[in-house]
């Protein structure tokens, strides 16, 4: 068999080394998925998976330079590893769904403790990926020897060669896994992919091994380093050992603050998390690379070190220095990008150059470290025990570092001097090897620059806490300069701030991005408000005589307070994992004072799969308030396993009640949720909160109630009366769906249910936010029951309060200025003041033009989209013959008579739907399926009135075969989708809405 030349020996292996980092970073980020699952919170998740992750890396190297033999053995030593990682990662994913059924369903009921609880899910979490990232850690090692047995001389090139290589890996590894391969593939997928990467790279260093002729042993050559002997070798182990351990140590607090401060700047989507992290391991790789081929020519290598710590520490602190800046540079480019698919493109490429900004001048220091450390030691006479010892002790300082920052610095110290507390880790390292050169003139230069430099960055950087609440990633503003930040708390999970602007407006924000926010009365209500205390109202309403409670994340404090108002309530468990939020809420006042002051509450620090499995405890409610979906890990709220498992703690005919934020977010997303939600509740339904804020709520056993009577304090329904509900009517009309009427549609759709392994709306909602897709359909859903039940139209139009605030008493208002504007049937209503609705106004005078100047032109150009509008909005939200007499007078005039046939069975449609006369819509309708307009939503303003004809007639098989006869003619909007899948479905349901 012929030999491989050894020429392209090592640099085959190189490339190999390059895949096995990419597989490497796959599993860094992908048990950050799965481990956030378990832990509750990503921050929680992306420390335990850094710290485990690096510290097997330790152990592993550690073992790996006790291992010995022939440059083939090393090799074939680590394609068994490889090998081995490859098998464990195809087997992690049922290993994972076990644990978490033992965890959740075995061990946390028995443990009876949220400590023990915690305790167990770190050691538990530790334990799952620690194997393999031990082998991981074996890896480095085993590959350096094997290639510099090849050619010893060259020691530090190759150091350099393979650590660059590998880090350049991880880096495109992540970027991968988090923004193709999770979409693709799920969690599953991607680590079974990476599992087979891994066999893969072993099966290929294998062959490469047995396709090579055995290394003849080198002729000692001269080393280009300096060799340390005798007390001085031992001398220079220990320090450049410390230095490779205490480097390790600032790099990771360096990465944990930056990552929490990038993410006030770039958001703190999933996605964000892996741009920082790859733009940190680039840093590294090209570190490695620039030092490749001038480490084994390095005259005084614990000198070049001492500089290197020194810049580095000089440079992560001035990060310090610009970190106000980078909020201005994204407002620049927000407001510089379009909001389709090129400018989302474009978005995450600046957000990563924004991220390589911050990360990569220090990191490249921080990728020479390790190459030169390793060939000093090397050249030293210590062999292959030099690869693994570096590498281990730099992992642990790495576990340190993100253990001290993450837990303890950041809540403790803040962001700000944290950062500085790891500079000054890396000035003290420079300072350190300078003295251990004897060189007195080095020692006093290094000790003035680190001196000087970190007192500048002291003296002169500060945190602009507004610009850091400013949430400028989504809207390209910040605050104005007279808005102020009351309260700023960097904890454990989140940096969180509470803003006043000069009215007394005030918001909560978490990372940035605003949670909750409350206008104190006089000035108008606030949407957060409306949608916080209607999470309460609602599921009070259908339950009044409910005694137990909890609420899934605390946020302002205001849902909790409003639920407090209902006297029969004996307790409610509100559960929250960040404890900074509990205290910023606190600002608030007297709208959540309840919260706090209530003895019937509890607010508990935990995440909340943790706490009612732990606790065992069953609820009549169960209110959950969660941040926008985009938000790395809240997308879990909204998965099938969460529903399935939080409805275990319902007692029977408990109510589960979510507030879902519809703007920032599209049709394919809120199906996704909405499949989800239908798998696991037996009956459900979906109100409108503020406009733009979904409340879906689900029963565990038999049917969901209608809304009933609240019954509460008087100082909650003084509360409720600001946000205009003062009755059932004020709640029945925000109802927009419910499963009778969305499950058919929900069967005939493609959109995948979202997952916690097939993580749909994780992997796409940081997109539709940046895209601004708030679903305006989904607003128009209360459209059907006004259509189809005279008796709930009637009703809620009837006995509604007049509320701004909602889309119906709005519409309802904008009916009864038409219905004034042509009370007299042929002319507009001269004491009409057009301020009260100025688009009713403008839309009945384009409309009454007609009588007096009649050109058909006129008609389907421009007169018909006010036709249509003003025909919808009184046939929906008023009475409907409010403006009959109008179009009685329009098909009597003399103009109606000069019209082509087409243009009168218009007209008459409109007056056909005017009046509510079932029969002559669908004549006129079918008439009119020729004759497409393409102004003014005519097509689908006619299939619903249609639809709705068909409905309310009791044709509800005549109405799904006339909805399937259009669906080639136009794309039918969601409410005639809806209202024709539950015609097909037999247009039949249990509460009250049947034909």
């Amino acid at each position: 068999m012929n030999k491989l030349p050894e020429r392209w020996v090592i640099p085959l292996l190189a490339i190999i080394f390059v895949v096995s980092g990419f597989s490497g970073l796959i599993y860094q980020s992908i048990w950050t998925h799965y481990l956030k699952l378990f832990l509750g919170h990503a921050a929680y998740a992306q420390a335990l998976v850094l710290a485990t992750f690096m510290g097997g890396l330790a152990l592993g190297s550690w073992w790996a330079a006790t291992l010995s033999g022939s440059g083939r053995r090393l090799l074939l030593l680590y394609a068994a590893a490889e090998a081995a990682i490859g098998v464990y990662a195809l087997l992690f994913h049922e290993a994972f769904v076990q644990l978490l059924s033992l965890a959740f369903e075995v061990v946390l009921p028995a443990a009876g403790s949220e400590t023990l609880a915690l305790l167990f899910k770190w050691l538990a979490g530790v334990l799952l990926i620690l194997p393999p990232s031990i082998l991981l850690g074996t890896t480095f090692p085993l590959m350096a020897e094997g290639v510099i047995e090849r050619s010893p001389e060259r020691r530090g090139e190759w150091l350099g060669l393979l650590y660059a290589g590998n880090s350049f890996g991880a880096a495109v590894g992540v970027l991968a896994s988090g923004m193709v391969l999770i979409k693709l593939l799920g969690l599953p997928g991607t680590v079974q992919l990476a599992g087979l990467l891994n066999i893969g790279v072993a099966l290929a260093v294998a062959l490469l091994v047995f396709c090579t002729a055995p290394v003849v042993a080198a002729v000692p050559v001269s080393p280009p380093l300096p060799v340390f002997e005798g007390d001085d070798s031992r001398r220079v182990y220990r320090i450049l050992l410390a230095c490779a351990a205490l480097t390790g140590l600032a790099s990771f607090i360096y990465e944990i603050v930056w990552i929490r401060m990038l993410t006030m700047v770039l958001g703190s989507a999933t996605n964000a998390f892996e741009l920082m992290l790859a733009s940190f391991i680039l840093g590294l790789a090209l570190g490695g690379w620039w030092i490749r081929r001038r480490i084994d020519h390095l005259r005084e290598p614990l000198v070049t070190l001492a500089w290197i710590q020194l810049l580095m520490g000089l440079l992560a602190a001035a990060t310090l220095l610009f970190y106000n800046q980078l909020f201005d540079l994204m407002a620049h480019m927000m407001q510089g990008l379009a909001r389709n698919e090129q400018g989302y493109v474009a978005y995450k490429l600046a957000s990563f150059a924004l991220a390589m900004l911050v990360m990569l001048p220090a990191t490249i220091c921080a990728g020479m470290t390790l190459p030169i450390v390793t060939a000093t030691l090397g050249h030293s006479g210590y062999g292959e025990r030099a690869s693994g010892h570096v590498y281990a002790l730099n992992t642990l300082g790495a576990i340190v570092g993100v253990g001290l920052a993450a837990l303890v610095l950041l809540p403790l110290l803040g962001l700000r001097t944290t950062l500085l507390l790891g500079a000054c880790i890396d000035v003290g390292l420079a300072l350190w090897l300078m003295l251990s050169t004897g060189s007195s003139q080095r020692v006093l230069v290094t000790l003035v620059a680190g001196a000087v430099g970190l007192s500048v960055v002291f003296v002169f950087s500060s945190f602009d806490t507004l610009r850091m609440a400013s949430s400028v990633y989504r809207t390209g503003l910040l605050y104005p300069a007279d808005t102020k930040v009351v309260f700023h708390r960097d904890g454990r999970t989140a940096s969180i701030a509470v803003i006043k602007d000069v009215d007394g407006y005030m918001s909560i924000a978490t990372n940035g991005k605003t949670d909750a926010s409350i206008s104190p009365a006089p000035n108008p209500v606030d949407g957060d408000e409306e949608t916080m205390k209607l999470l309460a109202a609602l599921p009070l309403s259908l339950l009044p005589a409910a005694r137990t409670a909890a609420v899934i994340g605390f946020g302002s404090g205001m849902s909790t307070h409003t639920l407090l108002g209902s006297e029969p309530l004996e307790r409610v468990d509100t559960i929250e994992i960040e404890p900074a939020m509990v205290a910023g809420a606190r600002l608030f006042g007297a709208p959540v004072e309840r919260a706090y002051t209530d003895p019937r509450s509890q607010v508990h620090i935990e995440d909340a799969r943790t706490f009612f499995s732990v606790r065992q405890q069953h609820y009549d409610l169960i209110v959950s308030e969660p941040s926008n979906p985009w938000v790395s890990g809240v997308a879990g709220l909204f998965s099938h396993e969460h529903y399935q498992e939080v409805k275990k703690y319902l007692n029977p005919g408990g109510i589960y009640t979510q507030w879902l934020q519809l703007y920032e977010f599209d049709l394919e997303l809120a199906f996704s949720v909405f499949k989800a939600f239908a798998a696991a509740f037996d009956d459900y339904a979906v109100y409108l909160g503020a406009d733009s804020d979904l409340i879906i709520m689900g029963v565990s056993e038999g049917r969901l109630p209608r809304p009933g009577d609240i019954v509460a304090s008087p100082e909650l329904q003084q509360e409720l009366a600001r946000i205009g509900v003062n009755n059932r009517a004020d709640l029945e009309s925000r109802l927009l769906v419910d499963a009778s009427m969305l499950r058919p549609l929900l069967s005939g759709t493609s959109f995948p249910e979202n997952s916690d392994y097939q993580p749909y709306v994780d992997q796409h909602a940081e997109r539709a936010r940046f895209l601004d897709r708030g679903e305006a359909q989904l607003q128009r859903l209360n459209r059907i029951w006004l259509l189809v039940d005279k008796d709930r139209q009637r009703r809620v139009l009837r006995e509604q309060s007049a509320a701004p605030s909602h889309v119906v008493p709005r519409r309802a208002a904008e009916a009864r200025v038409v219905s004034d504007l042509f009370r007299n049937g042929l002319q507009l209503g001269a004491d009409v003041d057009p301020e009260q609705s100025r688009l009713a106004y403008e839309a009945a005078v384009s409309v009454s033009r007609l009588l007096y100047r009649c050109n058909p032109q006129m008609v389907e150009d421009g007169w018909l989209g006010d036709a249509v509008w003003l025909s919808d909005v009184t046939s929906v939200y008023g009475e409907p013959d409010q403006i009959t007499p109008f179009w009685n007078a329009l098909l009597g005039s003399t103009c109606y008579s000069q019209l082509e046939p087409h243009l009168q069975a218009t007209f008459g449609f409109f007056q056909a739907v005017s009046a509510r006369d079932d029969k002559e819509i669908l004549r006129l309708g079918r008439l009119l399926v020729d004759y497409r307009y393409d102004v003014a939503g005519f097509w689908n303003y006619r299939i619903l009135h249609m639809l709705a004809a068909y409905a309310r007639l009791g044709e509800s098989r005549q109405g799904a075969s006339f909805a399937a006869s259009q669906q080639g003619n136009g794309v039918m909007e969601l409410d005639s989708q809806v209202l024709a899948a539950w015609l097909a479905a037999g247009g039949r349901t249990d509460t009250g809405i049947t034909p």
